[in-house]
Parts: C-alpha cells; structure tokens; sequence
C-alpha cells in the first residue's frame, strides 16, 4: 500500500437516472426566521415525512465486485475512486499488485502531472485526455477489465527553438498545449484544450550591480500567442469533428478568460462566450503615465516594478463579462440566456446534469440541454428572502442561498431548496453554511467544510442538518 497525498477534485460525470425512494427522512422543521430587527422568530412549518431522491446509475460490478458501493472519481494520473462506505481510495484497476504509475496499469492514463489530465467513464471505459511533457496531447481510450488502450486523438506540438535571426538577435520560440477538458454528452466527447506559442527575442541582458541588487533589463520583445480548440468525438462512429477554433485573448502576458463549453447533451451545449476587446488595452507603459506614476513606469523597465498586478487587473476589470448560451451542435445557431454571472455556480460537477439554473428578470429559470427547452422554475419575488446567490443542482432539487444586507457591513444568507417535480420549496439553513456540496452518491454528498476539508455525509444527515455526522476524508491511499 502507498500513501500519496492528491488534491481532491471530483471528476465523476455522474448520470441521473429514475427515482427511487429512499428511507423517509424526518426533516426538521424551519425554528427561526431571522427578523428584520435582527431577532430570532418562531415559525410554524409542516414537517415533512419523506423524500424521494435520485440516484446515481453506474453499473461498476464487472470490474470492482461491489457495484452496490457508492463511489465517486476523482482526479490524477490513473483512474481512481473514492468509495464512501469504506472511507477508502481505490484505483479503477483490476490488475493485482498493480502500482499504477506507468503504461502497465490499465486505469493509467498518463500526463506530466495530475493537472495535465482529466477523463470520464462510460459503461467499462475510461476517456481521458492528458498533456505530455506539455507538447503532445493525447485523448485515448482505456478498457481497465481487458488492459486495452487506444489513442483516439493525438496532436503534437514543435519542440523548442532556440537560434539567431537574420539579423544576429538572439531568438527562442516555445509552444505547449494548457487546459485540456473532458465532458461526455452521452454518445460524444467534448475535448477542449489551448495551444499556446511564446517567443521571446534576447530576453533580458545584465546591468551593474545597484545597492547591492542586481538590476536585469527587459531588452527584447516577447509575443504571446494562443488558440481554443473544441473538438467533438463521436464515440459511435469513431469519427471527430473541430467544433470551434479562436484565437485566445492574451494581452501584455495576460490572458483574459476564453470561451468553454461547460456542460453538453448530444445536441444542445451550455456555451460561454467571452466577447474580446474591441481594442487592445494599454500597455503598460501607457497605463502607469495614465495614472500619473513615473516611478511604478520606471521600475516596470528596470524589472522592479511590485506594481503590476494594478496593471493586469486594469486589464481583467475592462474584458467584457461573458454570455451564457445554449448552442444547437447541429445547426451551429447560439442563443443567449443570460450573462455568464447570472449561472450564480460554485461548483462546475453541480451543473454536469444536463441542465442549467440561471437567474432572468429576478426569476429562477431553468434550460434543458437534452432539449434545448427554457422554463421559468420559480417567482422568486414573494417567496425567498433576498438576493439570489449561488445555484446549484443536487439530488434532483434546485439548491441555492438568498442573502440581504442586515446592518450595512454585513449580510443574512439563507438556504433553500426547491423541488420542480412537486414545486415544494424549503427553507433549511440560515447563515454559512458548514457543508458545501461539491459532489453527490446515490445516499451521500461530498463536501467541503470551512476549512477546505472534504468530508462525506449522509443525505438523511444533511437534510436534518446534523454536519457533524460526516466523515473526514483522508489522504489518498492506493490500494494494490
């Protein structure tokens, strides 16, 4: 067994399928309402006898033996799980004394670092894309229970450059591949990546030494160029198709956010579009005389400028806000929703259903991706307490927090959850909440608490607010 400490980000695209009921739940009714004076008043609620939820379908026993165990993905250089009951990380291996760190393993999946990959399981394969030593990516296919690998897609970048101009300039040219992504729309891939291309002319050259500090001078020119890429696979026909191709809005080595699908069907995708600058912005020569700052412009050409920072978030504060969108895959055409900060997520695994909740004229309103359909879920005027913060979609319900100021410094949050198959909403908690979803089992979530601690807890825990029942997840344990 060898103990390796891995970040825990949840990578499971977990399908909702029928409901079923679980144990009833004795949920507790609402005790305080907070007034606007600031006190606690009782309110009469009616108490709830049971729940139906959703569970989450993945028939995993032909490979780990306990499909009735609830697990979620997570994140790495292999495919690897976490099985909530046994509070144990597993690799989705079946190989024995199998140390799953080289092409040997059948759930390796490769990449330079656990940053480098992502990957998606559908039925008794594995999908993932990963980024060798940054210039060649790679989306393959692996077969985990047979050990069979195949790359489906494969783009290799230059290697480095480094020579001398027609002029004598010292020149290096380097490229690599950044921010590659995986989603399964059902019988398709979604692959997005960046390329990005840096090339830099005589860098920097030394000065003499300045009050015992080495000054180094910026003498060359850097250009900083990239494109997005969205490709779609089709799973079926083994055949692959370039979605979107722009070039990325990258500005005095600062990138700007760029468009990204975030959640997909067959048809429909949940696009965001960031529309680019119509003019480029300053540079920064021009935005420290703009601001009247000789010295911060000095420092910036000596290399000891501490001020850039101000420069780049000048840069981020004048980008256009991005646009949420509904893209037909089919007929190209692009319908906006609302804006981008409108979504309100927190969390990306929240929204990976195949549908997306969003805030238009005050209402809640809800698009299906598998449809393409756009529906007014909730009045929120008359019927929650505040503003409309984070949305999110967990156990077949619309969860989301309302918040008010309540003494000009600080805010109340309120928690609730609706539920569209019976139009019920619920109020559950009020102030921080001490357990943030961040993905979910058939009868667990998995959250995150104050302190960026994930733990698991029970669905019926959660529901009657009883946090201090979940369980702490360790660090990572392979299990041969």
């Amino acid at each position: 067994m060898k103990k390796c400490i891995l970040m825990l980000i949840v990578l499971s695209l977990l399908f909702i399928g029928c409901a079923r009921e679980l144990p009833d739940y004795e949920l507790p009714s609402r005790q305080t309402e907070q007034a606007e004076s600031g006190e606690s008043q009782p309110v009469e609620t009616k108490e709830w006898e049971e729940f139906n939820t959703y569970p989450v379908e993945l028939d995993l026993d032909p490979l780990l033996g306990h499909a009735d165990h609830e697990i979620v993905f997570l994140q790495g250089k292999y495919a690897q799980y976490y099985d909530v009951e046994l509070n144990r990380y597993f690799a989705f291996c079946s190989q024995p004394n199998c140390v799953h760190n080289d092409e040997n393993c059948p759930s390796y999946i490769g990449g330079q670092s656990i940053t480098d990959t992502d990957y998606v399981v559908s039925g008794d394969s594995v999908y993932a894309v990963c980024i060798d030593a940054e210039r060649t990516l790679r989306l393959r296919q692996l077969k985990p229970l047979s050990g069979e690998k195949t790359d489906l897609y494969t783009n290799t970048l230059p290697e480095d450059v480094h020579d001398k101009d027609e002029n004598g300039t010292a020149r290096s040219v380097s490229c690599y591949f950044e921010r590659a992504e995986l989603l399964l729309t059902g019988s398709t891939l979604i692959l997005q990546y960046e390329t990005h291309r840096y090339e830099q002319t005589e860098a920097y050259a030394q000065v003499v030494e300045e009050n015992g500090d080495l000054s180094i001078i910026p003498t060359g020119d850097a250009i900083h160029t990239g494109e997005k890429i969205i490709l779609r696979y089709d799973i079926k026909t083994q055949t692959l198709e370039e979605l979107l191709r722009i070039e990325l809005p990258i500005y005095g080595g600062t990138q700007l956010d760029s468009d990204r699908i975030v959640d997909a069907s067959d048809r429909y995708a949940l696009f965001i579009a960031h529309e680019n600058l119509k003019e480029p912005p300053m540079t920064p020569e021009e935005y420290y005389r703009s601001i009247g700052d000789e010295s911060a412009l000095e420092a910036y050409r000596t290399g000891k400028d501490e001020r850039y920072l101000e420069y780049t978030a000048a840069i981020f504060s004048s980008s256009a806000s991005g646009k949420a969108m509904l893209w037909d895959l089919e007929t190209g055409e692009k319908t906006a929703l609302c804006g981008s900060d409108a979504l309100h997520m927190d969390s990306v695994n929240a929204l990976r259903q195949h549908s997306v909740c969003y805030v238009k004229d005050g209402q809640l309103w809800r698009c299906e991706l598998e449809d393409g359909s756009q529906s007014k879920l909730l009045e929120v005027d008359g019927n929650v307490d505040g503003s409309i913060g984070v949305i999110e979609q967990w156990d077949g319900r619309v969860f989301f927090n309302t918040w008010k100021p309540i003494d000009g410094e600080s805010a109340l949050w309120t928690w609730y959850w609706y539920e569209p198959a019976t139009g019920e909403l619920r109020q559950f908690h009020t102030g921080l909440l001490p357990f943030c979803i961040k993905a979910e089992t058939d009868h667990y979530f998995i959250g995150m608490d104050y302190n960026g601690n994930y733990s698991a807890l029970s669905k019926q825990d959660f529901y009657n607010e009883r946090y201090d029942a979940a369980q702490t997840i360790g660090n990572l344990y392979l299990v041969n």
